[in-house]
């Protein structure tokens, strides 16, 4: 429930042998969000038009760890007013963050 370093930066263990090669290590940024459209595309099925994923596929990281890509990460969350974004290496956390009404 925190968008800073223990909410954000959290590594991840995967095992699928037929798919993941054994000892591989990614830097790869990846979100919750992901994982739905990874198990969509792993199963070959097609999300729901009507309903576009939030996340993007992560089955060729999984077949390739060095196969990164560059993406910008934004998180928003009610607790404390929260909200946060990750690029690259640089992240910027921001709480209690209200809107003004012009």
């Amino acid at each position: 429930m925190d968008l800073m370093e223990g909410g954000i930066r959290v590594p991840l263990l995967a095992h699928w042998p037929q798919v993941i090669p054994g000892g591989s290590v990614t830097p790869q940024m990846a979100i919750t969000m992901d994982w739905v459209a990874t198990f969509l595309a792993a199963a070959g099925v097609a999300s729901h038009p009507n309903y576009p994923l939030d996340g993007v596929s992560l089955l060729n990281l999984l077949h390739n760890p060095s196969a990164t890509t560059t993406r910008e990460l934004f998180w928003r969350m009610k607790h404390r007013a929260q909200r946060a974004m990750r690029a690259g290496a640089w992240k910027i956390p921001v709480a209690g963050w209200r809107r003004i009404s012009l």
